[in-house]
């Protein structure tokens, strides 16, 4: 786990105090990579029978390559990487909403942890 931030988290001009670390938990199983960084399973339906030539799910049409959406740009980012560390272009998998936003997962996080405070 990769730790987030720590204290308050803006979103609509409303600011929210946490006293909470945030910790990024990923709400949802992020794929295996494979080779060139290649999903191992389909990130939007969970298809797992994909083909070593395929380029995109064949039951849903989700592109398996996350990468960085840069042409110039040649580095591969990790599964739960919302914007190139190289260039700060978005990836694949973030451009095809298979990754939210850091601020709705904050907030979902924030929501989730308050209750037991």
């Amino acid at each position: 786990m990769e730790k987030l931030r720590h204290g308050s988290v803006r979103n609509n001009n409303i600011q929210k105090e946490a006293s909470i670390d945030l910790i990024y938990t990923n709400l949802w199983p992020l794929p295996p990579l494979g080779f060139r960084n290649k999903a191992l399973i389909c990130p939007r339906c969970g298809n797992g029978a994909i083909g070593s030539y395929d380029h995109h799910c064949s039951e849903c049409g989700a592109y398996l390559y996350q990468e960085c959406t840069d042409p110039s740009c040649d580095y591969s980012p990790d599964s739960n990487a919302r914007y190139c560390s190289r260039c700060g272009q978005v990836t694949t998998f973030f451009r095809d909403k298979y990754l939210m936003s850091w601020e709705e997962e904050a907030e979902l996080y924030i929501a989730d942890h308050s209750k037991s405070m």
